[in-house]
This record gives structure tokens, sequence and C-alpha cells, in this order.
């Protein structure tokens, strides 16, 4: 197959689907057949900490706000997945407020960035479709990624310096970060990595190595239930929820 990601429904990839397939081939594989889930409540926490931050950037709004419009984004994913544990949902709504009057007050201390949520879009030369994505924070010599953490950070998780890679790379820019906004019960602070060229330069090997394995991968077959026969999916894997098991039990007919 010329292009095997077309023959599987793929016209592009994003870097949240290249760390999958890296972290568990088989939930990738999954997510192939055509399964999405949910995600975690962390996971809003995440998007709605970047969304209130962003859009008081753009417009100059207050922390209150800014506060006001995560709180929002939560109560929407929470409408969409009412099956949620409502127990976790409410604790992530408790912390929000900690988390985006952090970050905004961390990102007010910076220069004003030149684009918001740039989306990007990286070709490289073995792969037949494009990598896209959306970097958080583009300045004229680097590009920054928000992350919202309840543990302190010893420093870039892999994944991250994957996902700043392939901004700094589509960007053209030979420096990222990735900035922490660590919540606890007694402190609110960001830790913030950078990451300078040869660091990414490291991590787009990676993502490139990553990137031949799903080609390869995906020429197997044009049957996603044959190149799921490959593999064995482990369910003890802290990334499989109740709702991807069901659907693996029905993919690998266990």
């Amino acid at each position: 197959m010329n292009d095997p990601f077309s023959v599987h429904g793929l016209e592009h990839l994003s870097p949240s689907q290249i760390n999958t397939f890296i972290q568990d081939p088989c939930k990738w594989i999954l997510r192939v057949s055509g399964h999405h889930d949910m995600g975690g409540v962390g996971a809003w926490r995440g998007s709605a900490t970047d969304s209130a931050i962003t859009t008081a950037l753009q417009d100059d709004l207050s922390a209150e706000k800014a506060v006001e419009i995560g709180k929002l984004y939560m109560v929407d994913q929470l409408k969409l997945f009412p099956t949620v544990d409502s127990k976790k949902f409410d604790d992530e709504q408790k912390k929000l407020t900690n988390y985006i009057e952090e970050g905004l007050f961390f990102y007010r201390r910076l220069p004003k960035p030149i684009e918001y949520q740039k989306r990007i879009s990286l070709q490289l030369d073995h792969l037949p479709v494009p990598i896209i994505g959306f970097a958080d924070f583009v300045y004229t010599d680097k590009v920054r990624d928000l992350k919202t953490v309840a543990q302190k950070p010893g420093g870039i998780k892999d994944t991250h310096a994957r996902q700043v890679a392939i901004y700094a790379k589509a960007l053209g820019l030979s420096e990222g970060h990735v900035d922490y906004v660590h919540v606890t019960k007694t402190q609110k602070l960001v830790h913030h990595f950078p990451l300078k060229q040869a660091d990414l330069d490291a991590a787009m090997k990676v993502v490139e190595v990553a990137t031949r394995s799903m080609t390869r991968l995906l020429s197997v077959s044009a049957d996603i239930e044959e190149i799921a026969g490959l593999l064995t999916p482990d369910f003890d894997n802290w990334m499989w929820s109740p709702a991807d098991k069901v659907a693996a039990r029905k993919l690998w007919r266990i």
C-alpha cells in the first residue's frame, strides 16, 4: 500500500496518536478501528485550564473571568459524558481555580505570545500523511506548551518533549519549553523546563522511528482486525478505560 493511512481512514496523525502508539500500540490500533473514548477528568482539567488561560491572555480578561471560562468548559464536558465519576469531576472542578490563576499569573509575566493555539502541519519525508497539532503559545524564538499536573515533575516527560519537538520543527524554531502548572492542597506553582536544539532533535528521532513503525504496521493489511491480531492488549495498563476495554474485547474477540 502506498498510503496505508488513507486505507484505514486516517488523513493525518497527531502528536497524541504518535505518543499513544509508543506507549501502547494496541490502544492506538483500537483508535484506528474507530473507537474514541471520552478521556479522563484530568484531561478535561488540562483542556479547561488551557482554554481559560489562552482566552484570558488574548482578550485581556481578569483571572476571575478566566476561572469562569474554565469551569464552564468542564460543565460542557460533563454534559457530553454524564457517566464520568462524579467525585473525580467535583475534585477537579474545585482545584481548577488554582490551576488557572497560577498559570495565568505565570504567563502574564512573560512577553506576549505572537500566536495562540497555532495550528501546525509537519510533513516528514517518509510519512504519506502530515502530522497536525496545535501549539499553545508561540513566540518569535520559541514555543511553549502548558500542562497541568497533580505531582511535582522532575523534568520534561518524553511524551511532552516529542510533542514540543514536533511543534518547533513545524514552526522552524530551535527552542521549546514545557510549563507544568502544579497544584496541591498546600501550594501552587509552575515548573518550567527548556528544550534546546539537541533536545528537540533527540525527541524528533523517536518520532521518526515511531511513524515509520506505524506505517509498516498499517501496511500489513487493509483489515484492522488482521493487524490487531499481531498484538495483544494489556488491560493492566492505566491508559485503558472501562469503555476502551469493552471495545477492545470486541476487536480482539477476547
